[in-house]
């Protein structure tokens, strides 16, 4: 694709997912929708989830089995497979490749009991513009924000305790978009930035995830319970899978005038866009790699090394979706850089923190893959 030189305007752009990015529509489905088999990809027979339609599926039973069946539903530990290995492919809504074993370290089936379900429509995957409109917000303050200029009454101590202000938050955000005065949302210069959702894509990722802990001693733990790693399985868009959505941040400077931004029309530019993205990733990822350094992981270290370079100015790399964490979803990693002291109190304003690291966790797939990165490119319409 070639990169575009306008500022403004209509843009065609693609987005390329470097890592397994899961974005969830807040509902997960369970062992009794969906049975597991094999399926040929690039003449290779590769594991596959395929994820039935149980009510269409019903309606063909006899009414004995009816009654069976619905009685089987009512355990929690009822599995469609156990029940019936061969549903018919006509019950079939869609296939997910597995990225996990289907066999434990005994050698007996490995069958989820739950898996978190990825954002979709008509059973086809996309990204939302929501999702890539926030995290471009996101980058466009984390570039533009001088630490020195965040109010001081922002973070507010009360009793030895600190908490977040979080109406002093918004408002100091909403000056930097909108006009001084009147209603923040509709003189906001993001009004004036459109992102489409993305195309679609089938055949989805699930991987098996887990939260990683850094600990005192510099290593990683696995976060677990009674001896047992916690495992969640997540339907994820996988890697290299190319997307095509649409940029609009068309203008009109006598509406810019009228409402009174016209300062700000910079901030939502095609070139400061890419130059906030490649900036704040930037650090994101230098962070990243100091960090699994210092808590022994090349693994994913050896990874962030990868995304650094693939990051530029004409085709930066940006965070979405499930575990982006703190740090990508917010100006903090700035704070945590230029004012440690502020970082702290900011830190102490948490529920749960540590004094050693903090984020110290860290939501990986159990074969160390970050999860989220994508890369994006823009061209003229």
């Amino acid at each position: 694709m070639v990169s575009s030189t306008k500022l403004f305007g209509n843009f065609s752009c693609i987005m390329k997912t470097i890592t397994p990015v899961f974005i969830g529509n807040g509902r997960s489905y369970f062992a009794n929708e969906f049975v597991t088999g094999k399926a040929k990809l690039k003449d290779k027979k590769v594991n596959i989830i395929k994820r039935i339609d149980v009510i269409e599926y019903y309606k063909d039973l006899t009414d004995d089995k009816k009654d069976k069946f619905i009685e089987n539903l009512s355990n929690q530990n009822f599995k469609l497979e156990q029940y019936d290995s061969k549903v018919k492919n006509k019950y079939r809504r869609y296939n997910a490749l597995c990225k996990f074993s289907l066999t434990d370290k005994n050698g007996y089936k490995n069958i989820p009991n739950e898996i978190a379900e990825g954002i979709k429509t008509n059973d086809k995957f996309f990204i939302p513009g929501s999702s890539l409109k926030g995290a471009i917000r996101t980058g466009l303050l984390y570039n533009l924000i001088n630490v020195d200029d965040i109010p001081r009454n922002i973070i507010q101590n009360r009793n030895g305790k600190y908490r977040i202000n979080r109406f002093e938050h918004d408002k100091f955000i909403n000056n930097i978009f909108s006009a001084p005065k009147g209603n923040s949302a509709q003189k906001s210069i993001m009004r004036f930035l459109q992102i489409s959702d993305s195309s679609v894509a089938s055949l989805p990722h699930i991987y098996d995830l887990k939260t990683i802990k850094a600990k005192p001693s510099g290593v990683f733990e696995d976060h677990g319970r009674n001896g047992r790693v916690i495992k969640t399985y997540a339907e994820t868009i996988g890697m290299q899978k190319s997307f095509k959505f649409s940029l609009n941040n068309s203008l009109n400077d006598d509406v810019l005038k009228r409402i009174g931004i016209e300062d700000k029309k910079y901030l939502i530019s095609l070139k400061n866009i890419k130059e906030s993205l490649y900036n704040f990733s930037n650090d994101i990822i230098d962070h990243e790699i100091e960090f699994y350094e210092e808590y022994n992981n090349p693994n994913l270290k050896r990874t962030y090394e990868n995304l650094s370079k693939r990051n530029n100015l004409d085709n930066p790399l940006i965070k979405i979706g499930s575990g982006s964490g703190l740090l990508a979803t917010s100006i903090g990693l700035k704070i945590k850089n230029d004012d440690s002291r502020r970082f702290e109190e900011i830190r102490q304003s948490f529920r749960r923190s540590y004094e050693y690291e903090f984020p110290k966790s860290r939501k990986i797939t159990s074969t160390n893959l970050p999860l989220g990165w994508v890369q994006l490119s823009f061209a003229d319409s």
